[in-house]
């Protein structure tokens, strides 16, 4: 099925993927471990095929069959509506239709604790050359914005530096940007429609057509509270808490020393921001397929087969952060020069004349605030001034207002001939033609507001900004020509106008303020921040907040146009038979694919001021070609009647998502002051989606498996797999030394985190599975059951991290399994499930350092579910998903080097199934 392509800013992810189809939209669910020629869209290590629901796989005659269910998160607390209803009819296989709808209304809260995901910090050594470098722990304009270093930092002999209390000077700290605690509501709403039509023509002829339509507004609500340094990279998270490595640094400036985890911090921040987003993202998506299939009863049989796909997306996503600081984070400058004005830092210049930013704000660096991570959740303790400040809600003002949007659209063509030709009871063949035409493009746009139009702009249509925020001004941001906005004296004015106490401010924002207590489940922490509910449309919010002078700026850097063409044809030969008393079956094939690949990106001219994009001067094409000749070879041998042996050895090619191909570079930027005083947008990282260079996934895999089946609803069975991956896609950071800040100067070197070509990965290992019914136990126990599942899989890509570990293939979890216990009878159904997997590798060199990985730890999710046949028409059921309030958790190298973890909350629905 056809969706569209992920935008620039896109919310988390929810549920699982078969929660958002209607379950009596599919027949049923085929597993294929093993490729096969005939099989033309394989996966590198399976497929799943979901076989949809046709009208002649119903009863003759008239079906209503259908879903009413309600359900309810543990967190939210809301319950909401799901229900779908299919009506069929099949005339004895002359012809038959089924038409459907669905709908959906599903809610679910998650949270976030630990620090802000893909928020890089700085590894910070106590040797003096990092310690009195750029950004490091003596660096007092850079890390301490001039303000007085914390006594906790002793200066040794020498210019080293002791931070942790153990009188050396031998530490290098990971010292994180952002302490992050967020609540996030998402709340899926989808509509479904779907047909299928089948008709006999006779004499071997039938058709079977089919339509999908589904439309899906999803709405990300989140309100959270961060605490960051005035310069975003700068260490002043210092370890209350540590733990040695035998891990010595052997680059960078804190190379030569030792690295130490750290479980507690003191952190000191710069600013404490509250921040409220409100995402929405539009879907629709349209699937049509059309298929005449020919079986007279005689040697040949085959099928034309035509697909056509589209979907588009339109996403739009508004940000408003607050403040509890008094604003000398961000002197005021001049406008022109940008350098500091003769104002107290303080004080801002606006057309209304000199203006305090906060006065009930705190200067940066004021007071620490202790993070504890030992724990399950974090806590949170500090002063009991800055407690009270941050539960005043007159210490906040409006800092920041932003937002983007894309528009994404995707289209896929196919035509298919599929041949087949029995020569005998033993041996036939399959044949076949493919062509398909993928395409994709997405446009990114950020919002923006012109400013002080005829009120101090040099422009009459005034400074149109992207970053309307209190640390921005319009002083031209050290860009020629650019637009400025000041007052008489020179001073600059600021990027966002709404300015003073959050109860002055405009209905939208005062008339939605909300308090924060625990958020993400952090202990100790409270805030006040803007209620997100009132962001439901974010870009009429951003409007109507910015007084009606948005507009959107065209990113020409993150958007692109993806053209894939295939050509495939492929040829099989299948056979059964007898070698003395063992039967065999098997099949034989070749598949080739022709690919030719088209990437359109945006050449981009210089830089502008406040954040704007620079325009796009052309584009630059790129064109490749590849052929892959896929072989692929399965033979199954009956041991026995009940004992079968299976050997299967391929070669197996995948292309990459189109907007891997296509995906282009977003940098981040933070308003920063150099040590000149001199105010600048600088850059502090990168990420990029995308790079036309990328070869797609290709590996030759082989493996065995023996399978015994005990009885009708029993089996037994071991397999052994060996994937060699040649070509493969990791989540990766590197280092950057090119990237300029948005004045056009390039000062510093920033990771980026972009997708990397991988090569060369060993996946190997056994799975184990085993099915038992225990129908010969007496009475009631004769209806219970259980499935164990166990998979061994170790791997490698010759890559250590730095407590010199091997770095496992990305994903994939060494050990994993599920047990099933269930009990059935004639009315009554109970399932249990519980799912296993140990850790995984999520991203590689973490920060642009080496071997700086992201794993995440091993989870377990507990499902269950009862139902009831109250009769031949009616159903009663209950579900529960993830019963156990189960987390994914995230550590740098070391489980006591703490990331972050996202929460997700137990779900239950209750309903009924119908069937008429």
């Amino acid at each position: 099925m056809a969706s569209p392509s992920s935008a620039r800013t896109t919310s988390t992810a929810t549920s699982r993927t078969t929660r958002r189809c209607p379950r009596t939209l599919f027949s049923g669910v085929d597993v294929l471990k093993s490729a096969t020629a005939d099989n033309l869209t394989s996966g590198i290590s399976g497929t799943v095929n979901l076989r949809t629901q046709r009208p002649w796989d119903l009863p003759f005659g008239w079906t209503v069959a259908g879903t009413v269910e309600g359900g309810r998160g543990s967190v939210s607390d809301k319950t909401k509506p799901d229900g779908n209803l299919e009506v069929g009819y099949n005339d004895g296989g002359k012809w038959g239709i089924l038409v459907g709808a669905s709908y959906s209304d599903f809610v679910h809260n998650w949270g976030t604790q630990g620090w802000q995901p893909n928020q890089t910090g700085v590894i910070a050594g106590e040797n003096a050359l990092s310690a009195n470098g750029p950004l490091g722990y003596l660096d007092e304009a850079g890390t301490w914005d001039n303000k007085l270093r914390p006594s906790q930092i002793v200066a040794l002999p020498g210019g080293a530096v002791d931070v942790n209390g153990d009188g050396k000077s031998d530490g290098a700290f990971y010292s994180p940007p952002r302490l992050y605690a967020a609540n996030q509501l998402i709340q899926p709403k989808r509509t479904g429609l779907n047909a299928a039509f089948q008709y006999d023509f006779g004499n071997g002829f039938n058709l079977t057509a089919d339509g999908f339509y589904n439309k899906e507004d999803k709405t990300s609500l989140i309100a959270s509270i961060y605490a960051l340094p005035v310069s975003q990279q700068a260490p002043t998270s210092l370890p209350a808490q540590s733990m040695p490595t035998n891990a010595i640094l052997t680059s960078g400036a804190a190379a030569g020393q030792r690295f130490y985890t750290v479980q507690s911090y003191n952190l000191w921040p710069g600013d404490v921001e509250p921040e409220s987003t409100g995402n929405l993202v539009q879907s629709i998506a349209r699937n049509w397929n059309l298929k005449l299939n020919y079986d007279n009863g005689g040697a040949f049989t085959g099928s034309v087969r035509y697909v056509n796909a589209t979907a588009s997306q339109a996403m739009n996503n508004a940000t408003i952060d607050l403040s509890n600081g008094d604003g000398s984070q961000w002197p005021t400058t001049m406008v022109g020069t940008g350098a500091l004005a003769p104002l107290p830092p303080t004080e801002y210049a606006g057309p209304n004349g000199l203006y305090a930013f906060n006065p009930n704000g705190l200067p940066a660096y004021a007071y620490p605030i202790n993070y504890n991570l030992t724990g399950k959740n974090p806590v949170v303790s500090m002063p009991a001034a800055l407690q009270q400040q941050l539960a005043n809600e007159s210490s906040y003002v409006a800092k920041s207002i932003y937002g983007n949007s894309s528009q994404a659209h995707s289209g896929m063509n196919i035509l298919r001939a599929d041949g087949h030709y029995r020569f005998n009871d033993n041996v036939n063949v399959d044949f076949g033609l493919r062509s398909s035409i993928r395409s994709a493009y997405l446009n990114t746009y950020d919002y923006t507001a012109f400013q002080y139009a005829g009120n101090g702009a040099s422009d009459p249509q005034g400074c149109q900004m992207r970053w309307t925020t209190s640390d921005l001004q319009a002083n031209g941001g050290g860009v020629a020509g650019a637009c400025t906005a000041g007052n008489a004296a020179g001073e600059a004015y600021r990027g966002n106008l709404q300015t003073g106490p959050l109860s002055q401010l405009p209905n939208i924002l005062s008339g939605n303020v909300e308090r924060l207590v625990n958020p993400g489940q952090v202990q100790g922490l409270t805030g006040w921040a803007i209620n997100p509910d009132s962001m439901k449309n974010p870009y009429q919010w951003y409007n109507t907040v910015e007084g009606g002078n948005a507009a959107l700026d065209f990113f020409p850097g993150d958007s692109w146009n993806v053209l894939l063409k295939e050509r495939t044809a492929y040829g099989q030969l299948n056979f059964n038979g007898d070698v003395g008393d063992l039967a065999f079956s098997g099949n034989f094939g070749l598949k080739y694919i022709h690919t030719n690949l088209g990437v359109t990106q945006f050449i981009s001219g210089g830089s502008l001021p406040y954040g704007l994009n620079a325009p796009a001067l052309g584009t630059l094409g790129t064109h490749r070609s590849y052929n892959d000749v896929l072989p692929a070879f399965n033979l199954a041998l009956d041991l026995t009647p009940s004992l079968i042996l299976r050997l299967a050895v391929a070669k197996n090619m995948m292309p990459l998502t189109l907007d891997q191909w296509g995906g282009g570079l977003s940098p981040s930027y933070q308003i920063t002051t150099l040590p000149n005083g001199q105010s600048v947008e600088a850059v502090t990282g990168a990420t990029s989606s995308g790079n036309p260079n990328l070869k797609p996934w290709r590996s030759t895999n082989s493996g065995v498996s023996l399978e015994w089946y005990i009885n009708p609803s029993s089996m037994l069975s071991f397999d052994y797999f060996h994937i060699n991956v040649a070509s493969f896609i990791s989540n990766s950071s590197v280092e950057n030394c090119s990237l300029p800040d948005q004045d056009g100067v390039v000062r510093r070197c920033v990771p980026v985190t972009e997708p990397v070509q991988g090569n060369g990965a060993i996946l190997h290992g056994f799975e184990g599975d085993y099915r038992q019914a225990f129908t010969f136990l007496p009475g009631v126990l004769s209806h219970l059951g259980a499935e164990v599942n166990a998979t061994y899989s170790p791997s490698a890509i010759g890559q250590n991290d730095l407590a010199g570990h091997p770095v496992p293939f990305q994903d994939n979890s060494k050990k994993s399994g599920n047990l099933v216990l269930w009990y059935q009878d004639d009315r009554l159904q109970i399932r249990v499930a519980e799912n296993y997997r140990s850790k995984r590798a999520v991203q590689s060199n973490y920060a642009g350092v080496q071997g700086f990985e992201v794993y995440q730890t091993q989870t377990h999710y507990l499902d269950a579910s009862v139902s009831y046949q109250v009769n031949h028409n009616f159903q009663v059921f209950l579900q529960g998903e993830n019963l156990t309030n189960e987390r994914q958790q995230f550590y740098l190298v070391w489980p006591s080097e703490k990331y972050y973890s996202s929460l997700s909350e137990r779900y239950v629905m209750a309903g009924v199934r119908f069937k008429l």
